[in-house]
């Protein structure tokens, strides 16, 4: 089972993407975006943008990935359309695509995702 998603019988879906997602990727963008306003339109572009794209996922283990550089992307653009047409990248925004993190933080974002979905015990 793929700890992104429901059970609705797709791979992943932007429901549960949102559900697994929305807070660590607003504190993302939050670190780098101060502007409270801006931030939520940048986290409501990055789920426009999964939601558009959640079908050409391939390798579901790079999701995380996917998404985030999606992110970084959308907050990239915003520095540039809205701040400086000649933001250049810093460290802090700027990764390869196989940045991944590290193994506990990655089974600890996994085990929640699952632990969110069981059903109450009676």
């Amino acid at each position: 089972m793929n700890p992104y998603c429901c059970d609705s019988g797709t791979r992943v879906c932007t429901e549960c993407a949102w559900i697994d997602f929305n807070v660590e990727l607003k504190n993302f963008i939050r670190k780098r975006v101060s502007n409270e306003h801006d931030c939520e339109d940048i986290l409501q572009d990055v789920f426009i943008k999964i939601h558009k794209s959640i079908g050409s996922i391939r390798e579901e283990h790079k999701f995380r990935v996917w998404i985030y550089k999606i992110a970084r992307n959308i907050i990239i653009d915003y520095y540039r359309r809205n701040k400086n047409p000649d933001y250049e990248l810093t460290e802090d925004i700027e990764s390869n695509e196989d940045e991944e993190l590290s193994a506990n933080a990655e089974v600890a974002a996994c085990l929640k995702a699952l632990i969110s979905r069981m059903p109450a015990s009676d």
